[in-house]
């Protein structure tokens, strides 16, 4: 285990993870799905008196299915030590730049923190703060005895004030290592310890670990309702050949979102346009170009009175990695 406030710099380098999450989180939405200040709780009620409730600090707001970019990449480094044969530490610890690594995004490459640099610092630090602040309860996981159990994204959060140039070069001299350029951004950023509860470290420890990977292509995609598509067609779709129905009102329910349903549906349905240039209402249901997201197709479906879509994986992944630029 590292020692509070010790940063390891060392591989796996954050591009070499692969985005990941727990199956439980994949089902249905415990994130706001819009970018603004969200402070009504999300619940999910389900027969049997399963529930989940997610609130959060009047501060702070729910944690957005944005801010979830860093729990995915949490999750893969912790996945990533289990599958090295590592003791597995709750207790995670890196830098805004491995993180913007990990997302595919560029950064300055000068040795020093810009105006740019500095935004995204900013924004870090509130999507560390909403995830901290948000608050979930649940009975979800099944045992001998039924558990109401709270916890938050993240258990504790420590800040470390960004390193001096020289520091990490002597880190990396007494490891035998190269030394950082000052031109390289590494030289100078931010640094973070975060805790994660154990509701998200128990499905990891186990034999096989209750987690699923996703695409990276997933990071471009801008909505919010149509990340959470995806993270529902990767769990529902599996390898079943014939895929995973589920009516538009069972979407809507479990997407948690605030929008009158009429409104949500209206943007399924411009999703739906933007990917195949056809509305799915009124379509005749054997005539229908199917929409892809990323490595799932979806089609509407009418069964009896029910509208719905149905989620089916094809036989191809798209790994291939583009840059994104950082924006203001």
């Amino acid at each position: 285990m590292n020692t509070p406030y010790q940063l390891n710099w060392l591989v796996p380098a954050p591009t070499d993870l692969r985005a990941k999450n727990l199956t439980d989180l994949m089902s249905r939405c415990w994130l706001h799905l819009g970018k603004t200040k969200r402070t009504t709780p999300i619940l999910h009620e389900a027969d049997g008196g399963d529930y989940i409730k997610v609130s959060a600090l009047e501060e702070t707001g729910i944690a957005t299915i944005y801010d979830q970019d860093l729990l995915l990449f949490l999750i893969a480094k912790v996945v990533q030590d289990k599958n090295d044969g590592k003791e597995l530490d709750p207790f995670v610890r890196f830098t805004g730049a491995d993180f913007w690594d990990f997302l595919g995004k560029k950064f300055s490459k000068t040795g020093k923190i810009t105006n740019k640099n500095k935004l995204e610092y900013d924004r870090l630090d509130d999507m560390v703060n909403r995830l901290k602040g948000t608050q979930i309860e649940t009975n979800i996981r099944k045992g001998p005895i039924r558990e109401n159990l709270k916890f938050n994204w993240l258990s504790s959060v420590r800040t470390l004030e960004p390193l001096r140039v020289q520091q990490l070069i002597e880190d990396r001299m007494d490891k035998g290592e190269e030394p950082f350029q000052k031109s390289d951004p590494r030289s100078y950023r931010k640094g973070f310890e975060v805790e994660l509860p154990e509701w998200i470290m128990e499905p990891i420890r186990r034999e096989q670990p209750h987690v699923l990977t996703y695409n990276h292509d997933y990071f471009k995609i801008t909505k919010g309702i149509e990340r959470f598509l995806y993270q529902f067609a990767r769990k529902a779709s599996g390898s079943n050949p014939a895929g995973w129905f589920e009516s538009l009102d069972s979407i809507y329910q479990k997407s948690g979102s605030t929008a009158p349903k009429r409104v949500f549906l209206n943007r399924v349905r411009k999703i739906l346009e933007k990917n195949t240039q056809q509305v799915f209402a009124g379509l005749d249901k054997d005539d229908v170009e199917q929409c892809r997201l990323l490595e799932y197709q979806i089609t509407p479906v009418q069964k009896g009175r029910k509208m719905g879509l149905r989620f089916t994986r094809t036989k191809t992944f798209p790994s291939k990695r583009e840059p994104m630029e950082i924006t203001n």
